[in-house]
């Protein structure tokens, strides 16, 4: 009986371990994410017994400026308990965020009787104003790589070069200003059919032709006279005198 209840104990601390375990890493990104605001709530439960200025005086617990970055033990002037000076660790976010979760159980024989954060949240936001009240320097959260383009790649393959067309012109033709035009047109305008600039009167270069046969003459022309007849003469007769 014995035997299985301290089996179920040491299954339970091997799940809760877990538990705490999971919650051990603190990225810049979720301290990007952090609440100044609400972590200065969260301090309030802390300030009866720490300070945060530099040079600040030792009340409970000792004086916090530098701590991140600072041996487990290290400031001088501070009576720790055995449990803090048998340590070996430096305070980094992570390792605050396990002492916050519940000191008692991450150093056992420590003399703090602060219970601890149980929200992940609530230890987030008192660590990041932590760091911006004792002079730590906050990691900020990695940069995105910005996404390589590549080129647009035309209907046979190869990139298109930039501002150039994919419209190839008509062989042969010639157009305005290198633009193309349908083959067998010409650029310029006929004269014959270009209307006349405005307020000007169309000029008839062309000379003027004869009317067809049996058609009437132009106005202000006289009909051409007919040709007279020539009589023909039988053959082998002699002329008429």
């Amino acid at each position: 009986m014995l035997r299985s209840i301290l089996s179920l104990s040491a299954l339970f601390c091997v799940l809760f371990g877990s538990m705490a375990a999971a919650q051990e890493t603190i990225t810049p990104e979720m301290l990007a994410a952090a609440d100044e605001t609400k972590g200065k709530r969260v301090f309030l439960r802390c300030r009866s017994c720490h300070t945060l200025e530099e040079g600040g005086r030792n009340l409970t617990g000792p004086n916090l400026w530098g701590v991140f970055g600072r041996k487990v033990g290290g400031l001088e002037g501070y009576r720790y308990s055995n449990a803090v000076l048998a340590a070996d660790f430096i305070w980094t976010p992570d390792k605050l965020n396990e002492w916050l979760l519940k000191p008692k159980d991450f150093l056992p024989g420590n003399k703090m009787s602060f219970v601890g954060l149980p929200k992940e949240q609530d230890r987030v936001n008192l660590i990041y104003y932590l760091q911006v009240q004792t002079g730590a320097v906050v990691e900020a959260p990695a940069a995105a790589e910005p996404a390589v383009q590549e080129p647009a790649a035309t209907t046979n393959g190869e990139a298109a070069v930039d501002g150039a067309t994919n419209e190839t012109p008509v062989e042969g033709a010639t157009g305005t200003e290198g633009a193309p035009v349908v083959e067998g047109s010409t650029a310029e305008t006929s004269a014959e059919t270009a209307p006349a600039a405005e307020g000007e009167a169309a000029v008839d270069d062309s000379p003027s032709e004869a009317s067809a046969e049996g058609e009437p003459a132009t106005e202000g022309e006289e009909p051409a006279a007919p040709a007279p007849e020539v009589e023909e003469s039988p053959a082998g007769a002699a002329p008429t005198p």
